[in-house]
């Protein structure tokens, strides 16, 4: 008893860190030659953990095997891979991706959600705030040694806060913001959350991320639209939705210079000029690659390796190596037809099985737990249109191992 109570402890512990370390895992320092990144270290305590738990009492979703065929195709790659060190990077992400997987999908069969929702909650408050007051120094020319910005829009600094890329900042938020906001749909959220809520769409703005931003607001439709089914008249979403728009629009008046924030949104469906254009020319590059390779692509993490090769005709302004901007692309060209469609597959199976759920359980607190994930896997989605390594990161796991244990929880009550 005393050993479970223990391992329980460790477990929540390594929840905790990870967490806490997942908005500074693009930070690496040497040891030696190697460059361990902070995510590596914290997968290493999560594997050793996996040691402490009793192998009898580890719970494996039955999906899992999706995820062990996928693994053998990015392994079978190899045949064409070209570049061994990016090949081996690409595998030890995916490998340490299940890892999470089965770790959070079994800390969540035994625990309330509501210990992770209050640690992202937290720890995203904090890279909001950092991330909102590191935008006013810079744009107003003030200095302070822990705030530096290098991208910029139009003379415009882009919001990316501990990340490296306003991007990944974005993606990062987007999942916190939709965390609260689902909260607020069932329940009345407390003023901290809502003020957080607010500086939190302001920097999701200033990040200039239309792949995110899209998303979001894809993903917060679809939430009301599936409420709206389950609860009919009963629930006042339009009143909600109403709120939530002026809340946009009273951001979009507050944002400096709101033409150049406009022309950014509205420059994503044009597709004859601009660097959305430019991605459509890196599809192209990304088609020949996969044409010639449908198989077992051109090995896993060798896209950026190959791409020179199979640039051919494409009008290309500039002729270098470049990152597919798609994350879906990318796994078809590196590893394969068949290991895109079977992580779509996995990808579909959570989230058409979780609305079904979602319909019919009277179960509250789950319910509306997993309709915020399901939110959330719906906005990493549409952002991995735009965006390369998606389904790598450490955060698209984290949500979707917890998805799946809520709704087997869920489909338990159903059934009993």
């Amino acid at each position: 008893m005393q050993t479970n109570l223990s391992n329980h402890k460790i477990m929540k512990f390594l929840v905790a860190l990870f967490i806490i370390f997942l908005p500074v895992n693009n930070y690496y320092f040497k040891f030696g030659n190697i460059p361990l990144y902070f995510y590596q270290i914290i997968f290493v305590l999560i594997f050793l953990s996996f040691i402490l738990i009793n192998y009898k009492k580890l719970l494996i979703p039955k999906n899992t095997i999706i995820l062990v065929i996928i693994l053998s195709l990015y392994i079978i790659s190899i045949i064409n891979a070209t570049n061994y060190i990016f090949y081996m990077r690409k595998i030890l992400r995916i490998i340490a991706g299940i890892f999470i997987y089965i770790y959070f999908f079994n800390f969540i069969k035994k625990n309330k959600f509501d210990f992770i929702y209050r640690l992202l909650i937290y720890s995203g408050s904090i890279v909001i705030l950092f991330s909102f007051f590191e935008w006013i120094f810079i744009y107003f020319d003030f200095e302070f040694f822990l705030f530096n910005i290098k991208t910029y829009f139009k003379n415009l600094p882009r919001a990316d806060g501990t990340f490296t890329d306003p991007n990944h900042l974005s993606l990062y938020i987007g999942t916190i913001l939709i965390l609260i906001i689902n909260k607020a749909m069932s329940y009345k959220i407390n003023i901290f959350e809502k003020i957080i809520t607010f500086i939190g769409l302001l920097v999701l703005f200033l990040t200039f991320s239309r792949s995110s931003i899209l998303s979001f607001l894809i993903s917060f439709i679809f939430s009301i639209i599936i409420y709206k089914i389950k609860y009919k008249k009963r629930f006042r979403i339009f009143n909600k939705t109403i709120l939530f728009f002026i809340l946009i629009l009273i951001i979009i008046i507050l944002f400096p210079n709101t033409n150049i924030f406009l022309d950014r949104i509205l420059s994503s469906f044009n597709l004859t000029t601009g660097n959305v254009s430019i991605r459509f020319r890196i599809w192209k590059v990304a088609k020949n690659m996969i044409i010639a390779n449908p198989i077992f692509g051109v090995g896993a993490g060798n896209f950026i390796n190959n791409f020179t090769e199979y640039i051919n005709d494409v009008n290309l302004p500039i002729k270098r190596n470049r990152v597919a901007h798609n994350s879906i692309i990318e796994i078809i060209a590196e590893t394969g037809i068949l290991s895109a469609i079977l992580i779509l597959l996995f990808i579909a199976i959570f989230i058409f099985k979780s609305i079904l759920v979602i319909i019919k359980s009277n179960n509250l607190i789950n319910v509306n737990n997993l309709m915020g994930l399901v939110m959330i896997i719906i906005f990493i989605s549409f952002v991995s249109i735009f965006l390369s390594n998606i389904f790598y990161k450490e955060i698209f796991w984290l949500y979707i191992g917890s998805g799946y244990a809520i709704l087997n929880n869920i489909r338990k009550d159903i059934l009993y």
